[in-house]
């Protein structure tokens, strides 16, 4: 397995951890709130004599459709960041998060995003 599916597989790990219904690909209909772990970039770094060094970029997309419940998306991308340090020792700088209103429905969703960096 590659080096960035072993750290894709390893956050969905976590955040099904934490109790979230999370996808690899964004669901039809579904109960909300509900994660989906989506885009990934890479950039190499060095290449050595045994390894490559390289940055990944993955981004966590938390979704939400309920404005009164506002908070309990705020929570689930801080605990998603949160697990994110503990388990790959990212830097704050690493990690950069936004909450956006999407009307691309007939309801207004709650659309957090997670963006983390994480060398390897």
């Amino acid at each position: 397995m590659s080096p960035d599916q072993q750290i894709y597989s390893r956050v969905y790990s976590l955040i099904l951890g934490l109790g979230y219904d999370t996808y690899s690909y964004l669901p039809g209909d579904v109960a909300y709130p509900f994660v989906h772990i989506g885009e990934q970039f890479k950039q190499n770094e060095r290449l050595h004599k045994d390894r490559l060094n390289a940055q990944t970029q993955l981004t966590v997309h938390v979704w939400g459709n309920d404005w009164r419940r506002r908070g309990d998306i705020t929570q689930m991308m801080y605990a998603i960041e949160q697990a994110i340090v503990k388990e790959f020792g990212v830097r704050g700088e690493d990690i950069s998060t936004q909450l956006i209103t999407d009307n691309s429905t007939n309801t207004p969703l709650m659309h957090g995003i997670v963006d983390i960096n994480i060398t390897y």
